[in-house]
């Protein structure tokens, strides 16, 4: 990973991360967030590329992790929703859905929506990962989903559209 000074187009630094990158990194105040197919959730220093903390999964992070309210959230390939506390690097909670979760989350202060390869779009209580509800979408979901005005838009990986009401219940 590098990081680019955007005035200049020079390198400041560069880390070595174990395993390929496949997502966007999520930046916070002066840290970085990644995902990495080694099983692990990065968080580097932004101004020199220090590791702040490392927390392991089951499968590769090919999730990008989406910062706010002081948690991270990201899926890994072993199954899980990952929260993470963002300065402590301390898992706050995890929740199963039985299949790769590639999706990135989309994070409102209501819930935490996130697609699985289980063919379900997921809405998670943000603070103890109680599931408000899923709905089944059809194909594995491996692209992000979309809110917007109290609705939530994700596509499978058939090209579907699928958009439900935030507050939907199954």
């Amino acid at each position: 990973m590098y990081a680019i000074d955007a005035a200049e187009g020079s390198e400041d630094w560069f880390v070595t991360v174990r395993g390929p990158l496949h997502t966007a990194p999520a930046v916070a105040g002066w840290t970085i967030y990644l995902g990495t197919d080694a099983n692990e959730l990065l968080a580097l220093d932004a101004a020199d590329g220090s590791e702040l903390f490392r927390l392991d999964t089951r499968g590769d992070v090919q999730s990008s992790p989406a910062v706010t309210n002081g948690s991270v959230y990201v899926g890994s390939d072993d199954g899980y929703v990952y929260a993470i506390d963002a300065e402590a690097g301390e898992l706050r909670w995890q929740y199963e859905t039985r299949a790769d979760v590639r999706s990135s989350p989309a994070v409102t202060d209501d819930a935490v929506y996130v697609g699985s390869n289980d063919g379900h779009l997921y809405a998670l209580d943000p603070d103890d990962r109680t599931l408000l509800w899923r709905h089944q979408v059809g194909d594995d979901v491996v692209g992000s989903p979309a809110v917007v005005d109290g609705a939530v838009a994700v596509v499978d990986v058939s090209g579907r559209l699928t958009v439900v009401e935030a507050a939907e219940s199954e």
